[in-house]
């Protein structure tokens, strides 16, 4: 039974609550309301006691009798309130779990955060998205956004639609892409409070990756490797050798210190991390397989042992001329980027590149200092002596592979010379580098064939 109190109040005037038990038991929660009017609160006494208790359908607590329409205008409010406190949008999702992720390195969730800003807000489907909604990120969604990637964005400006608002991706990039988008969606099918029941990212077709690697990477012959050896700054020659010689990477060589090196070997015990803050610190390699020994070829020895002669063990074994720790940047923007400038343009040409300069844009700009080097001035003019490839700095390490399997070296020794955690890892990579093996298959199958009797045809 409801109960009645009459409250006095400071100002002199009496207010009356009811009091009463949700559900009428004794164990129910307490519930009150208080009124003015002596009337109204009768009123709703009789009212909670016919409803068993509980507020009338046509009472909202602590604000009063509505009418019908009132009551539905005020639970679609509610239902909307409760539907924007229940959304997860994708965007704020996807953050908080590149936040959580475990295992990863500061620099890597970094990338991660600017994978998700630059390749996954600008996308419609994806900027406004209920990651908790199905009908909000579906499969098409996802196939859209591929191609989205695939396909780039033409500055409109541009006339002769050279210019690109949006590059294309290229096909391992967008592997990559799907692989962070496909973990975000998966973590919210699994995860403790699953709020989705599929993922997707499941079912993607991606842009074929075949022999995308081997696009990308490029082989020098020891011959091709002597002509940009000759072409680069005397001062970084040894490092050049040192990142052939060994197949280290280049955080790795950057990272070698006098102390690592014994005569005829160098052990790989660190190599230099990218924080989040874009500052270098000096770390762990790259995978548990990348701390490893690496015994040196008579050439590559004698790059270490002038480099090492006479230098404390914590001394770094390659450095700038002032003694400093190679930089990537540095080295890139400072010589490794003029010595391939050089060694695939001939003086004659780069003399015209100087004059006459590079068609960019629709007009002729002359190259008059190297400092404003770009990769577009790294064009091979074909002219003899020169390189008709365009390596990159990790080419090195591809090139010392190559001429690792050239001399037929087993690709399980490969694998733990530079440093890869399992020898699929350096097949599916290089793999393609052994056209000799299906040489070797097809003999086995014709031996085969041959042993039951089976004979070329005359």
């Amino acid at each position: 039974m409801a109960n009645v109190v009459e409250v006095p109040r400071r100002d002199g005037s009496i207010g009356y609550k009811i009091r009463w038990r949700q559900g009428g038991g004794k164990h129910g929660a307490g519930c009150s309301e208080t009124f003015d009017d002596p009337k109204l609160a009768a009123r709703f006494k009789t009212d909670v006691e016919y409803h068993g208790h509980e507020y009338p359908p046509n009472y909202i607590p602590h604000v009063g009798y509505v009418t019908a329409e009132q009551l539905a205008a005020l639970q679609a409010a509610e239902a909307a309130a409760q539907a924007v406190a229940a959304r997860r949008p994708f965007l704020a999702y996807a953050a908080d779990y590149v936040d959580h992720l475990t295992g990863i390195e500061p620099k890597t969730r970094a990338d991660y955060h600017r994978f998700v800003q630059n390749h996954m807000a600008g996308f419609p489907a994806f900027a406004e998205a209920d990651i908790a909604d199905p009908d909000q990120l579906t499969a098409r969604h996802v196939a859209e956004w591929v191609n989205w990637l695939e396909a780039g964005v033409k500055d409109p400006t541009d006339p002769d639609g050279l210019r690109w608002l949006r590059a294309p991706k290229s096909p391992k990039t967008i592997a990559n892409l799907h692989g962070l988008l496909y973990s975000i969606m998966q973590s919210a099918v699994v995860g403790e409070r699953p709020i989705r029941k599929y993922n997707p990212c499941v079912g993607t077709r991606l842009p074929s990756l075949d022999d995308a690697t081997s696009e990308e990477m490029v082989f020098l012959t020891p011959a091709e490797f002597q002509v940009l050896h000759a072409a680069a700054d005397p001062t970084v020659r040894d490092v050049l050798l040192a990142l052939v010689g060994t197949g280290m990477r280049w955080s790795e060589v950057s990272a070698q210190q006098a102390g690592d090196y014994t005569g005829g070997q160098t052990r790989v015990l660190r190599a230099w991390k990218r924080q989040a803050n874009n500052r270098y610190e000096l770390g762990a390699p790259k995978t548990r397989a990348g701390r490893r020994r690496i015994v040196l070829d008579g050439v590559t020895d004698d790059v270490f042992a002038r480099n090492t002669s006479g230098r404390p063990g914590d001394a770094y074994t390659f450095t700038t001329r002032t003694g400093a720790p190679l930089r990537h940047n540095n080295f890139f923007c400072r010589y490794w980027q003029r010595s391939v400038y050089r060694a695939v343009r001939c003086a004659e040409h780069r003399a015209m590149d100087r004059d006459e300069g590079f068609l960019i844009d629709g007009r002729r700009v002359p190259l008059r200092n190297l400092k404003s080097l770009r990769q577009r001035h790294l064009e091979p003019c074909g002219c003899p002596g020169t390189l008709a490839k365009v390596p990159r700095v990790h080419d090195l390490r591809h090139s010392h592979v190559a001429w690792q399997i050239a001399g037929n070296v087993p690709l399980s020794a490969i694998a733990r010379r530079v440093g890869h955690e399992n020898v699929q890892t350096t097949d599916r990579t290089y793999g393609h580098l052994l056209p000799e093996l299906d040489t070797r298959q097809a003999d086995a199958v014709y031996s085969a064939l041959a042993s039951a009797g089976f004979v070329l045809a005359a």
